[in-house]
């Protein structure tokens, strides 16, 4: 069955909010899961932004059940970012899983995100 080729150390992020300690708030990416899944590649393509050339691709990633939606982003393995799109819960045969499509932009995670 597929979980035979998930592989560990995926994570899921949440944005948070918390406040500074000078009135203001600090907005900042946590990890929410970190999991085991399996992340296929559906397509790719250029898009010109800014007059910059960059690669987008979609991809699909399967996991067990957990609490996530699209205002999540989901971060692999190589600490690529990808935007979450959609969520949806699968059953095959006795096993439920959820099938996350995702939209990877060409960031990548080096640490804690702060604005």
């Amino acid at each position: 069955m597929m979980e035979r080729i998930y592989t560990s150390g995926h994570k899921i992020q949440e944005y948070t909010t918390t406040p500074n300690g000078m009135g203001g708030f600090t907005k900042t990416w946590t990890d929410k899961h970190t999991i085991s899944g399996y992340l296929r590649t559906l397509s790719g393509d250029e898009r010109l932004s800014a007059d910059k050339v960059q690669l987008y691709s979609t991809h699909r990633f399967y996991c067990g059940l957990i609490a996530v939606d699209e205002s999540m982003r989901y971060i692999d393995t190589n600490n690529k970012i990808y935007d979450i799109k959609l969520v949806d819960k699968k059953k095959a045969g006795n096993i439920e899983f959820l099938q996350i499509d995702v939209e990877f932009s060409g960031e990548v995670y080096e640490g804690e995100d702060e604005e």
